[in-house]
């Protein structure tokens, strides 16, 4: 545990709405593939479309899992 985290993450919980966040997550999955796509070819010379998929999309996903939500708390 670092020094200090408990003051810190205290009063962000309090602005912590799990509902809200979810649907905000799924509303925003729902359009990740277009937003991926409109990205500048200059962007994916080091990382590209396939890497993005399986390794940003894939733990962006997660927001569906409850640790998802217990690993913030």
């Amino acid at each position: 545990m670092g020094i200090g985290r408990n003051a810190w993450q205290a009063p962000q919980l309090l602005l912590l709405n799990e509902d809200e966040y979810k649907q905000r997550m799924f509303s925003s999955m729902t359009i990740i593939n277009d937003a991926i796509n409109t990205l500048p070819e200059e962007w994916l010379e080091h990382y590209d479309l396939n890497s993005i998929q399986n390794e940003i999309v894939v733990v962006l996903n997660q927001f569906q899992q409850s640790n998802f939500w217990e690993d913030i708390r």
